[in-house]
């Protein structure tokens, strides 16, 4: 439950601070919602890469709509493939990847200031 509701809450305020921050925002969202909302490194990472990802595969796929394919087909003449849907996809997968490392940054930055439980024998 609690990966659902941070991909949400990365996913949203991704969205919103688009509008006004630059594109790397995402990283420190991610980060910032890892931090405060703990879990394992492998489940911070899986909700940065879902959260940012989706919004920069949506947002790509709707550039590529309103613009009637006309940014895709221009950006893809730069590229070595003949599809604009993979350049979607591979704006979503690095979006994906950028929000994922920054959530898993996020993490180990909580990491440094939380106290481990000690295992002991005795307890």
């Amino acid at each position: 439950m609690k990966l659902i509701a941070r991909i949400l809450i990365i996913a949203t305020l991704t969205y919103i601070v688009s509008f006004y921050a630059p594109w790397w925002f995402g990283t420190f969202i991610s980060g910032l919602v890892a931090t405060i909302i703990y879990s394992s490194g492998i489940s911070a990472f899986i909700s940065g890469l879902l959260g940012v990802g989706i919004i920069w595969f949506g947002y790509a796929f709707y550039l590529d709509i309103s613009s009637e394919a006309y940014f895709s087909e221009k950006i893809i003449e730069l590229f070595p493939f003949e599809d604009p849907i993979v350049l979607i996809v591979l704006s979503g997968i690095i979006g994906g990847l950028i929000g994922g490392f920054g959530a898993l940054a996020g993490h180990t930055f909580r990491g440094l200031f939380v106290k481990k439980k000690s295992k002991s024998l005795y307890s």
